[in-house]
């Protein structure tokens, strides 16, 4: 199960995944919908899921490289692209 938690830059970087498991998400206190998903590579990404069309439509997810992205750019980016999306 997912842990919640105040991700913070230097939780990101310390992430790591139990190797046995195939990944780890924790979900952010902050931001609602944000996860840090850090797979048994190494790979990290910042993702958040939304639905466009209410409880009825499919999934999405924006996924961000968590290693190359620093975790307030992401939360920035993700904030910016939500807006988009909400005013289509």
């Amino acid at each position: 199960m997912a842990e919640k938690i105040k991700l913070t830059q230097q939780k990101v970087d310390a992430a790591t995944c139990p190797p046995d498991q195939p990944e780890a998400i924790w979900h952010d206190k902050e931001m609602p919908g944000l996860q840090l998903r850090v797979q048994r590579s190494g790979a990290k990404s910042s993702s958040i899921r939304y639905r466009t069309g209410g409880r009825g439509s499919p999934q999405r997810r924006l996924t961000l490289d968590a290693r190359l992205i620093p975790l307030g750019e992401a939360r920035r980016e993700i904030r910016r692209r939500m807006g988009e999306i909400a005013t289509g």
